[in-house]
């Protein structure tokens, strides 16, 4: 393992000049990153899995990538974690989860061979840098009836007071949708199936569609109720469906029923297969793949590809909402901070200062009149580039328009939207977070949207505020610093 990793020695020096390059995002050393793995807080450090392709920068065999951070800030590359090196895994160590058993880490892994998916196992040692996969693997032989060995896939596991482990795999009937599968163990090793924890079939009138696959579920309590994110995947339908949805409602005789079911973010494939951990202070911390809006030849000649978001905290309200913040432990890569509160009165924009493309911003916005407010970002002098986010007070949106975010016709530049939630106190509290290519906000803790930006010139660096009428901003604003020395 150390030899091979040895051989990809990490480039992130050189990847250092690239302007699309996040510089606070985790970002794999170079070529191909997507969905965070193995999440899990160890002997007072946080270790970070992730899917990752070490030879190319489009997505191939899978590998899982690892990095541990003491703060989850600031991160240290380790050797890669798994290798599809086994008669179970040789075309690919696929997503799971981490979990302690016996004071011992474990991993549960989709193990993928001539494109059949099984759940396996391998054990690490107290460092988490050496991995044994165990001998049985795979631990399931083969999936539940009606579902294709393509079709199942990504894992999450919980340990009830019972003593036994249970856990849900990613599933798909065709031409039914999606569903989790239910197992339990009590050695992580021999699994007895129990049936269903839910299907599409299960879900309120009128729910948002769901595809016909249920990528990386996670489940697990959360305050009074527990919470299933799973994320929905169609290739069929124009376009491809793919976004993450969260459920909240009651488990109970082994069956989840859910209440309410949302879009955990507006950017859709942008936050994708999100999963979640618990720390020694008791938190739900999330993590998503914030994956890429341009082509292959574009990452090729970049050399990476994919970015792990910001860590959020969650938690559920008395309606059942699933809310998110980002960490207070970001607050640590702060700059001088600007603020400014500003009455417009009028139609107009006010350029707000410029600190280049790493910043944090907290908006309190009081709209008194207006019909759209929002923020200008990524600007160009002469506004051939920028991205507009447009507080819709009238629609009660939140839009993300890209049409003129780059020059760069191969990129994506479609519009993004969320639901704007219900003012507190009149105001609309905005917090976002800015890194080059990538941009993350949340509003009034229950509306989430993520996207990826690629304007070409080296100015697109401005922001303003602009309102079509009378508003009240109170503004905060930090250039951030970079995690990599």
């Amino acid at each position: 393992m150390f030899a091979n990793e040895a051989r990809l020695s990490p480039q992130r020096p050189y990847l250092a000049g690239d302007l699309h390059r996040p510089r606070y995002h985790f970002t794999a050393p170079q070529n191909w990153l997507n969905d965070p793995n193995g999440l899990i807080h160890w002997r007072g450090e946080y270790h970070l899995f992730y899917q990752h392709h070490p030879h190319s920068t489009d997505w191939g065999p899978m590998h899982w990538g690892h990095a541990v951070s003491p703060d989850l800030v600031h991160w240290r590359d380790l050797p890669i974690a798994l290798f599809p090196d086994s008669p179970a895994d040789r075309d690919g160590c696929w997503s799971g989860c981490a979990v302690e058993e016996g004071g011992l880490p474990v991993l549960m892994y989709t193990g993928v061979c001539a494109g059949e998916q099984r759940p396996c196992v391998a054990v690490g040692s107290q460092d988490l840098l050496e991995w044994s996969k165990h001998p049985a693997n795979p631990v399931i032989s083969d999936p539940p009836e009606g579902v294709r060995g393509s079709d199942f896939r990504d894992h999450s596991l919980w340990k009830e007071p019972d003593g036994w482990w249970y856990q849900v795999i990613g599933s798909a009937r065709p031409g039914q949708g999606g569903f989790l599968p239910l197992y339990r163990s009590l050695d992580l090793v021999h699994w007895q199936p129990l049936g269903e924890l839910l299907s599409a079939a299960d879900l309120p009138v009128g729910s948002l569609p769901t595809g016909q696959m249920w990528e990386c579920p996670s489940f697990f309590a959360l305050d009074d109720r527990h919470v299933l994110l799973i994320s929905a995947f169609d290739e069929s339908v124009p376009g491809k469906l793919a976004y993450t949805l969260w459920m909240s409602g009651r488990y109970r005789d082994q069956r989840f029923v859910p209440q309410r079911v949302e879009k955990l973010d507006g950017g859709n494939a942008y936050f994708y297969a999100p999963q979640v951990m618990v720390d020694t202070q008791g938190r739900r911390l999330m993590f998503g793949w914030v994956g890429e809006g341009r082509s292959a030849a574009a990452r090729a000649q970049a050399g990476w590809a994919g970015v792990i978001s910001l860590p959020r905290s969650l938690f559920v309200d008395a309606q059942g909402t699933l809310c998110q913040r980002f960490v207070p432990e970001l607050q640590a890569l702060r700059g001088p901070e600007h603020r400014l509160s500003l009455a417009m009165d009028d139609a107009g924009e006010h350029a707000l200062p410029m600190f280049g493309r790493a910043v944090e911003l907290r908006l309190r916005v009081e709209p008194q009149g207006a019909n759209q407010s929002g923020l200008l970002l990524a600007c160009t002098p002469d506004g051939a580039e920028q991205t507009r986010l447009v507080l819709d007070w009238e629609r009660g949106q939140i839009l993300l328009e890209r049409g003129r975010s780059s020059l760069d016709a191969e990129v994506e530049r479609g519009d993004l939207s969320a639901p704007m939630p219900a003012l507190r106190g009149g105001v609309l509290d905005i917090h976002c977070f800015w890194d080059h290519s990538v941009l993350e906000l949340l509003a009034g803790d229950c509306a989430a949207l993520t996207v990826r930006l690629y304007p070409t010139r080296a100015d697109a660096e401005g922001l303003a505020l602009f309102s079509d009428g009378p508003v009240h901003w109170d503004v905060q604003l930090w250039p951030m610093q970079a995690i990599w020395d």
